[in-house]
């Protein structure tokens, strides 16, 4: 389990599509292994096949992974910043399709120096006045757990 969060983290950082999980890191995990079963180096006791079975790296499963580490990293954030002063930054983008997205930066000091965090990114469903973007972000503070903020 351990090591499907930890793929899923890389496929995140390198901004990888979900499915290359089973399409391309599996079959290389279970080239790897069975080059190298039975290797002192690896201690491998197991048949590959076995191992890659145990690690689940679907797309839905890489999804679902990315997507928890995602809120626990909010929940970190959201906790520092209940804590601490903090400054909002607001940036509205326009996407292909006439989509507009907000996102939200802070900046707060941490261990004596200036960090700056992406809070949150959502889509703003009706325009871009300033009253639509006002609710969104209200809507982000007084959500369950952002409360005290």
């Amino acid at each position: 389990m351990r090591l499907s969060y930890k793929i899923s983290l890389l496929i995140a950082k390198y901004g990888k599509p979900h499915t290359i999980g089973e399409e391309h890191i599996l079959p290389a995990m279970r080239e790897f292994l069975e080059t190298n079963h039975g290797s002192i180096t690896l201690r491998i006791t197991q048949p590959a096949d076995q191992i890659i079975r145990a690690v689940s790296l679907s797309n839905s499963s890489v999804r679902r992974r990315i997507d928890e580490m995602g809120s626990n990293i909010e929940d970190q954030l959201c906790s520092i910043l209940t804590a601490t002063q903090f400054s909002l930054q607001l940036d509205e983008s326009i996407l292909p399709g006439n989509e507009c997205l907000l996102l939200a930066y802070v900046r707060f000091i941490k261990n004596e120096s200036v960090v700056q965090e992406l809070l949150f990114a959502r889509q703003l469903e009706t325009d871009t006045k300033g009253e639509s973007v006002f609710r969104v972000v209200e809507s982000f503070f007084q959500r369950e757990g952002h409360s005290s903020f």
